[in-house]
């Protein structure tokens, strides 16, 4: 306890510094961009944020924390607020953060003059996504909802899918995982299979432990599993168990576990599925752990009537677990037991146990309203980002392929014309060459005909002379 006052003290004096002075930059952006430290902070916080936090804890006492500008100081608090959260300790400074959110969410309505673009979109996701876990802390379900998916927007809006890369894609896994948990502790089961299948494939982008991917897998799993589609949450169950890397680990046991009950839903004997969850209960670690493994085991003892042995589990677990959901699902069971045999004294202490939940289960009411409503308008806005995406590609494309056409027939008329000038050259040549050779052809014959003309008058005179020398 001392240690985490001491840690929440020093990222107090960190919150000090870093918002010691204001310097309002024209359009609210620094003239330098990020500060060089706070990025090399914000780079190690992705990889090892308990180092993060202590390199952050250095430069808030360094002279350099006194003189950031108001880029920075914002940029300087989301990390504290983030840094917060990924050391596991509870969010602090709210107003602070919330005043980075208003900051960065100005800097993304003038996108058109600002530098940065993509560190600043980013930055505003993020603000959004840290200010949602504050909220959740506080209980804030749909209002954590709205930042959540604010999150998204703000970075579906402004990255492409193939942009969506290393700390981005760790960023969007760690959003939809967060909305996954939200939908799923209200048994929201389309919402959280949604947001589950987006997680894992950014789990996928990234090198994302085996256990995280093998965790969501079980989630949307059990999601199947609560809707009675058996097969895909028995394809999930299995396909988690092949990513895990060894059998030694909680997440393991509670996929077995579901497995084992699901085998039982299908046909199994009981007696084969409560043979599995023994063995499987055998191995808890803790506490915690057992009394889940209880109720999994009196679950199946209650369908099948066996309610002796159903009251011996759910009365452990509605005495010793620490899980309010498990004790009212096992104090439910217990009145109806109490009720089959006829013990109705014994029925008051789980009967009186539920009296306060039930106006919590109408508030949930329309909390789960509230969050169906979000998601429907989330769902839309996608889909109208996707139509518009398609429509952009789709005009490009149409764009490419008529430049392409016009290039082809300006080539074939370039083509044609030059050809047709070719033919109109040769055919001249070739004019140009008979006139010359007809020419040439009638200077020959004019020529032949004067040297015939000579040789016959040569001839007559050579007749003639051969007349005169014998004369008659």
């Amino acid at each position: 306890m001392k240690a985490k006052l001491f840690v929440i003290g020093l990222l107090f004096l960190a919150f000090v510094a870093c918002t010691s002075r204001a310097k309002v930059a024209e359009h609210g952006q620094s003239e330098e961009g990020p500060n060089l430290e706070l990025s090399a902070i914000d780079s190690l916080m992705w990889r090892q944020p308990d180092s993060a936090l202590a390199v952050l804890q250095q430069f808030a006492a360094s002279p350099k924390a006194d003189s950031l500008d108001e880029f920075n100081e914002h940029y300087c608090q989301l990390l504290i607020s983030e840094l917060l959260y990924k050391n596991d300790y509870g969010q602090s400074y709210r107003p602070a953060l919330q005043q980075a959110v208003r900051y960065f969410d100005s800097l993304s309505l003038c996108i058109g003059v600002v530098r940065n673009v993509s560190t600043i979109s980013f930055l505003d996701a993020r603000a959004h996504y840290i200010n949602g876990v504050g909220y959740y802390e506080r209980d804030s379900v749909v209002e954590a909802c709205k930042e959540y998916l604010k999150a998204l927007e703000v970075m579906e809006g402004h990255f492409e899918e193939k942009e969506l890369v290393e700390e981005k894609a760790q960023f969007m896994a760690l959003t939809h995982t967060r909305l996954t948990i939200l939908f799923s502790d209200l048994y929201l089961h389309e919402q959280t299979i949604c947001f589950g299948l987006l997680a894992l494939g950014y789990y996928k982008k990234f090198a994302s432990p085996r256990w995280h991917i093998a965790w969501m897998l079980n989630k949307v799993g059990s999601q199947y599993d609560m809707m009675d589609n058996n097969d895909s949450a028995k394809m999930l169950y299995m396909e988690a168990l092949q990513i895990l890397p060894d059998t030694n680990n909680i997440t393991y046991r509670d996929i077995a576990t579901r497995l084992a009950y699901l085998s039982y839903k299908m046909g199994e004997s009981p007696e084969k599925s409560l043979k599995q969850l023994h063995t499987i209960i055998a191995q808890a670690e803790n506490e915690k752990e057992f009394y889940s493994r209880c109720m999994n085991i009196g679950e199946i003892f209650y369908h099948e009537s066996q309610f002796d042995s159903a009251a011996f589990y759910l009365s452990k677990v509605f005495h010793n677990s620490q899980s309010v959901d498990s004790k009212k699902q096992a104090a439910e069971w217990l009145v109806e037991i109490c009720k089959a045999q006829g013990k109705e004294i014994n029925m008051i202490e789980y009967a009186d146990f539920l009296v306060p939940y039930a106006n919590v289960e109408e508030n949930q009411s329309a909390i789960k309203s509230q969050l169906t409503e979000l998601y429907k308008n989330y769902a839309q806005r996608e889909q109208e980002r996707v139509f518009l995406q398609e429509k952009t590609k789709n005009k490009k494309m149409l764009k490419v392929i008529l430049g392409v056409f016009l290039v082809l027939m300006a080539s074939f008329i370039i083509l044609y014309y030059n050809g047709k000038r070719k033919n109109q050259q040769l055919e001249t040549k070739i004019e140009t060459e008979r006139q010359a050779h007809k020419i040439q052809q009638s200077a020959l014959s004019n020529r032949l005909k004067r040297s015939n003309e000579e040789l016959r008058e040569l001839k007559d005179q050579i007749r003639q002379q051969t007349d005169n020398m014998n004369p008659k």
